[in-house]
């Protein structure tokens, strides 16, 4: 199934990108693929948006996993704004 190889892709970019951005010991590179990851959350969620409508994966499965998504991308969105804090002080 294609969307659920979408889906695990975009799941799998989201730790991938931080760890990625991390390790580059840079202040503007780990915002930019925290963005990156931000990002492939939003992906993650529309294509759960997309499985629940086509009847492709429970309804209930998804809005679960489409709020896990959602408070991940606000978990990114703090650490963006400390870190652009951080480096404006």
């Amino acid at each position: 199934m294609v969307l659920g190889y979408q889906i695990r892709k975009s799941s799998f970019s989201i730790p991938s990108n931080v760890a990625e951005g991390f390790s580059r010991h840079s202040t503007a590179h780990y915002v930019q693929h925290l963005w990156i990851a931000h990002a492939s959350g939003g992906e993650l969620e529309t294509q759960l948006e997309l499985g629940a409508r086509l009847e492709l994966v429970p309804v209930e499965h998804a809005e679960l996993l489409i709020r896990d998504a959602q408070e991940v991308g606000r978990m990114i969105n703090g650490l963006v704004r400390s870190l652009s804090r951080a480096t404006t002080t």
